[in-house]
C-alpha cells in the first residue's frame, strides 16, 4: 500500500487576526523595543499567549566545568557593574565561587582571572564616555499619532544617552538603543544634547540627533500595530545585513563585492555548516514562517523601513 503524500503544515496564522483592543495603543518604550527584537515571538507570547519551550530550559543541571556563552556574559555584566560602582574585583572571586558559577579548585581561579581581565579591558574602553555620570531617571509620556508611549530614561548623561555591552553589538542592541534614542530626541528641548553612544567590545556606535523623530516613530508604531494582527517578516539579523548592504548599493559604496543585498540576508537567514545557526532556526520564526519565501519583497520593504533611518544617522567605529 502506498502511503499518503506527506505535506508540510501550513503557516501558523494563515490570515490576519482581528485588531487588538484600544489599550494596546498605550505601551512602554521597552515594549516597543521588545517587539522589534522578535515580532514573531511578541505576537505568539503577548497576543496569542503561546510560549514555546526553549532548548536552554530543557537542559539538565550539571556541574560547572567552565564558563562560556550566556553564563560568561552574565558574569562579565555583574563584574562590570561592580567596577563601575567603584568596587574592587579582587575580592569578587569568592562571592562568584560561592554562587556555584565557577569550577572547583585552580580551574575556577583561572576562569575567573580570564573574565576579570576582559572586564578590566572593557572598562578602559568605556571609561572615556564617563558611565558614572548617569542622571536621575526621567519619566516621560509622549503621544505619537494614535499611540501613547511612556517610560523612564535611565541611560542619560550630560552628553546624551549611553549604552554599553561587554560583547559584540548586535542588531537587537541597536534596535533597543534606536527606540530610546528616538523617544529621547522627541522629548528634548531645542539645544539639548540628543546623541546616543553604544559601546561594545569590537565597535562603538554613535547615533546623531534626529531632526524629526515623530514621523520615524509613527512608522515604527504602524509596523507594531500591523504585527499584532499577523507575523511580520522582520528578522533583526537578516534584516540588518540586508538594509546595510542595500544602503551601500544605493550610495555606490559597496566596493568590489558581487553579492546583492538579498544574498547577505540569505546567508544570515540560512546559516552554514561551519558557522552559527541561521536565523531561520529561531523557534518563533520557524513557527510562523515554515512555508513560502520568508525573504521576499515584504521582507525587503520592512528592513528598509526600520533600519534605513537608523543607519542614516549612525556611525560605527571599529577598533
Amino acid at each position: 500500500m502506498i502511503s499518503p503524500e506527506r505535506r508540510l503544515p501550513g503557516n501558523f496564522v494563515p490570515k490576519p487576526l482581528a485588531c487588538p483592543e484600544p489599550e494596546w495603543r498605550r505601551l512602554t518604550m521597552q515594549t516597543l523595543a521588545e517587539f522589534f527584537c522578535n515580532p514573531a515571538k511578541f505576537l505568539a507570547v503577548k497576543r496569542l499567549g503561546l510560549r514555546l519551550p526553549s532548548e536552554a530550559a530543557a537542559m539538565d543541571e550539571r556541574e560547572a566545568f567552565g564558563i562560556a556563552g550566556l553564563d560568561r556574559y552574565r558574569l562579565q555584566e555583574e563584574l562590570l557593574e561592580l567596577k563601575l560602582g567603584g568596587r574592587s574585583l579582587k575580592d569578587a572571586c569568592g562571592l562568584v565561587r560561592a554562587s556555584g558559577r565557577l569550577p572547583a579548585g585552580i580551574a575556577g581561579n583561572v576562569h575567573f582571572a580570564q573574565v576579570r581581565r576582559d572586564v578590566e579591558v572593557f572598562y578602559k574602553r568605556l571609561e572615556p564616555f564617563k558611565p558614572g555620570r548617569f542622571q536621575p531617571p526621567e519619566t516621560f509620556e509622549l503621544t505619537v499619532g494614535d499611540f501613547v508611549l511612556s517610560g523612564n530614561f535611565s541611560r542619560a548623561t550630560p552628553e546624551g544617552l549611553l549604552f554599553y555591552r561587554p560583547a559584540n553589538i548586535k542588531p537587537k542592541d541597536l534596535l533597543r538603543a534606536w527606540v530610546e534614542h528616538l523617544l529621547y530626541n522627541a522629548t528634548r528641548s531645542v539645544g539639548e544634547p540628543a546623541q546616543t553612544v553604544v559601546v561594545g567590545t569590537e565597535s562603538i556606535w554613535k547615533l546623531a540627533p534626529v531632526p524629526a523623530p515623530q514621523p520615524v516613530l509613527e512608522e515604527l508604531l504602524d509596523r507594531y500595530w500591523a504585527g499584532l494582527c499577523q507575523p511580520l517578516k522582520f528578522f533583526p539579523e537578516s534584516s540588518y545585513v540586508f538594509a546595510a548592504a542595500d544602503r551601500k548599493a544605493l550610495a555606490g559604496t559597496k566596493g568590489r563585492t558581487v553579492k546583492a543585498p538579498i544574498d547577505f540576508a540569505q546567508d544570515k537567514w540560512n546559516g552554514s555548516d561551519f558557522g552559527p545557526p541561521g536565523e531561520c532556526e529561531d523557534e518563533y520564526f520557524a513557527l510562523f514562517f515554515r512555508t513560502g519565501d520568508s525573504l521576499d519583497g515584504d521582507f525587503e520593504a520592512l528592513a528598509r523601513a526600520v533600519f534605513h533611518p537608523l543607519l542614516e544617522v549612525s556611525e560605527e567605529v571599529k577598533e
